[in-house]
């Protein structure tokens, strides 16, 4: 077994322990050579949709010159395969979801592969075994795939995806609102997301893997660019902000996030940091809600210490310099703060910035350390402490059983 075998091998033998994910070797015309998909017959057939062999044709084509960097299509938005390219061979892995799964999409897809009823219906339930993969691990799945094949390692950045549009019929002259339908996924995904923010909902965390359907403009032609991200993303922020309020987070706090998320937004310009980017600030804006119903009975001195330490979680905050801006002395702010909160000041100011920490080791990359300077504490051996108080785990070990990445 050459060493590229034995990788490969490793490779999906672990992915699989997670969820399932199919291997095949084609040729450069997409052909079928070798596949361990017990479903071959019908899966080969979305290699052949003309779209899909185009998107491919385009992007060997755009690197012509020197080694193809790994890509993810998406056929219809949905259904995606990663494609890692050798000398002759072309590997890839999938299918798997990365959004919702639109029933409109699963229609159009057996009209182009010209499935028969009995076809059409075994396809059908075979979609439900299909995996359902996070943004930012499909990009992690390339990185990897790309090491097995060339041992070479590369950046998530350096992943290209190309997203393919498949026709739709249409009545003439018939204005297009599908996305306003109450029937239509991304209708149903949106209401269902900012449901979750009102209500401070975090079983959000398990939700974040069907954000991007939300905009679809993101879709329009083959390739996703990140401009086009990021004009999904704005509008995303818009939405959450808007529903934060109505769960009870106070206009200000939520409107002066979106100024903070708008800055990072702009500053990014890969499309891996922006998928994170997405899924940080919906989890920051649903914890808000969810510490905002939490502290809604206070009065409203404290209601808005509590808000200034939530929103503030870089500075190193004193009970000293609270009682300054209540205009109230230490002791009374201490003994108000405990009686209506139910915990000390101090405690609270600890708990905002592990639980801002938490969001940051489920939706980034940031080392430890990083983050720990990020967050204002002494040292990131002080940090793991605090941390390991208020979750029984240290923060790597919080990172490796919740991240969402």
């Amino acid at each position: 077994m050459s060493e590229k075998e034995r990788l490969l091998e490793t490779f999906l033998t672990l992915k699989n322990c997670c969820y399932l994910l199919w291997s095949w070797e084609l040729d450069e015309g997409l052909d079928v050579q070798k596949t361990d998909c017990p479903e071959a017959e019908l899966f080969k057939r979305l290699f052949q949709i003309p779209e899909c062999k185009n998107a491919v044709t385009e992007h060997v084509s755009a690197h012509a010159e020197g080694r193809k960097m790994p890509m993810i299509c998406s056929v219809g938005t949905m259904l995606s395969w990663i494609f890692v390219f050798d000398e002759g061979p072309v590997y890839a892995i999938g299918p798997f979801f990365s959004g919702y799964k639109d029933e409109e999409n699963c229609e159009v897809i057996f009209r182009m592969l010209k499935l028969d009823e009995e076809e059409k219906a075994h396809m059908n339930k075979l979609m439900w075994k299909i995996p359902m993969v996070t943004a930012s691990s499909m990009m992690q799945d390339a990185v990897m795939l790309h090491y097995c094949v060339h041992q070479e390692k590369i950046k998530i950045k350096d992943v290209k995806i190309y997203n393919v549009k498949l026709p739709r019929k249409r009545l003439r002259g018939q204005i297009q609102t599908d996305q306003f339908d109450d029937s239509s996924g991304y209708w149903k995904v949106e209401q269902v997301l900012l449901d979750k923010v009102r209500r401070g909902d975090m079983g959000i965390v398990k939700f974040t893997d069907k954000i991007a359907v939300i905009a679809p403009d993101q879709y329009r032609n083959y390739t996703t660019t990140p401009d086009q991200y990021k004009n999904s993303l704005n509008v995303l922020l818009t939405l959450v902000s808007r529903a934060a309020v109505e769960g009870g987070l106070s206009r200000k706090t939520a409107f002066s996030l979106v100024t903070d998320y708008r800055k990072k937004i702009n500053k990014s310009n890969h499309l891996h940091e922006l998928q994170m980017l997405s899924e940080e600030m919906v989890l920051d804006y649903t914890q808000r809600v969810q510490r905002a119903k939490e502290t809604m009975h206070c009065s409203t001195k404290i209601r808005l210490c509590c808000e200034y330490i939530d929103t503030h979680p870089e500075e190193r905050i004193t009970l000293q310099m609270m009682a300054e801006k209540c205009g109230y002395a230490t002791s009374h702010l201490s003994r108000k703060f405990k009686a209506e909160v139910g915990c000390s000041l101090v405690d609270y100011i600890q708990k905002s910035k592990v639980e801002y920490a938490k969001t940051l080791l489920e939706t980034s990359t940031e080392e430890v350390e990083k983050i720990s300077g990020e967050l204002g504490f002494e040292s990131s051996s002080y940090f793991s402490r605090m941390f390991r108080k208020w979750t029984g785990e240290s923060p790597t070990q919080w990172r490796e059983k919740h991240r969402i990445m």
